[in-house]
């Protein structure tokens, strides 16, 4: 089954919402799996400060899971982050916030 990416995106309104609701855990999670590239995602084990912040990162991954922005995919035993097409249009948001 092919989907159309319009019917995967966010409207504007919808994605400023959901923008403003997610902490800097999230967003820092989001950006960690946005930098990584290539076919074997992000480990969540392997976002920086992990063993400290354990509870915030593990809870910022299951909200941007949650809301669409990160899925997860089997790759042997491991289960790692990747962008969807809607955390690509989160990342473009931030960026625009920066500049």
């Amino acid at each position: 089954m092919e989907n159309n990416k319009e019917e995967l995106i966010y409207s504007p309104e919808v994605l400023d919402f959901l923008r403003n609701k997610l902490d800097d855990a999230a967003i820092g999670c989001l950006e960690s799996v946005a930098k990584t590239k290539g076919e074997l995602g992000l480990l969540k084990t392997k976002v920086p400060e992990f063993k400290t912040k354990r509870r915030a990162i593990e809870t910022a991954f299951a909200v941007l899971e949650a809301q669409g922005f990160v899925e997860t995919r089997q790759l042997g035993n491991m289960r790692p982050y990747f962008l969807t097409v809607r955390g690509e249009q989160l990342i473009d948001l931030i960026n625009n916030e920066i500049e």
